[in-house]
């Protein structure tokens, strides 16, 4: 189960449309966000819920993002997965509960956002690429927030989603700068490998000044 596992660029140089999941019959947030996990090879029974069924529940995300639905809200006490109701306890998902535990669980944000920043390659049990946003003031502070300080874009089928120049093919870590454009993500908290945010559909251009990663004791 996901929930126990839960926290695992481009061909051309012009603008990349990359779906990442295609949308489910209907509009309901919930099939959306079912298929989001059926997609990761990690189906879970819990309840989804979405609507008025989430008013007790507090999120603080990046400026244009909203809550769309929930499934599977839970605490880690100490190795014991408890299950929370956001319909009779609310849940307040910028900070631990009443215990000090962290919340875990499957979210569905819904909503557009365009980024600056940097696409990386460097394979690991979490992902193997991924787009890292520029710092920005708004987004920053709450653990959400956070969360999409990193947003993974691996592909269903493996393949990548841009190629390096031939230069850096034998790399085991590249970058290049780009500007993202994505629309609605799904988003996995806990502390397993695939836990992160992964958007439903993005666009990417802007795609240059490829280079191999700094090394770790490179001073900046």
């Amino acid at each position: 189960m996901w929930r126990r596992r839960a926290f695992a660029i481009l061909s051309s140089l012009s603008f990349i449309a990359v779906p990442v999941a295609a949308q489910a019959a209907g509009p309901a947030h919930c099939a959306r966000l079912e298929q989001a996990l059926m997609r990761l090879g990690d189906p879970d029974p819990a309840e989804c819920l979405e609507g008025k069924a989430l008013d007790n529940v507090r999120a603080t995300l990046p400026k244009g993002l909203r809550l769309a639905a929930v499934r599977g809200l839970y605490v880690d006490d100490g190795g014991r997965y408890v299950e929370v109701d956001p319909r009779r306890t609310p849940v307040d998902l910028d900070r631990p509960n009443a215990e000090g535990n962290p919340f875990g669980g499957a979210l569905l944000v819904a909503g557009k956002r365009k980024w600056r920043g940097h696409l990386r390659y460097e394979p690991n049990n979490a992902w193997h690429f991924a787009f890292v946003p520029e710092a920005q003031s708004d987004d920053a502070s709450a653990p959400l927030q956070r969360a999409f300080a990193t947003i993974v874009l691996d592909r269903d089928d493996g393949t990548p989603p841009v190629s390096p120049p031939a230069a850096l093919a034998a790399a085991g870590c590249w970058e290049a700068t780009a500007t993202a454009h994505f629309a609605d993500f799904s988003v996995l908290l806990g502390d397993g490998e695939l836990a992160g945010v992964r958007p439903m559909l993005f666009r990417l251009s802007n795609v240059r000044d490829f280079r191999a990663c700094p090394s770790p004791d490179s001073t900046p």
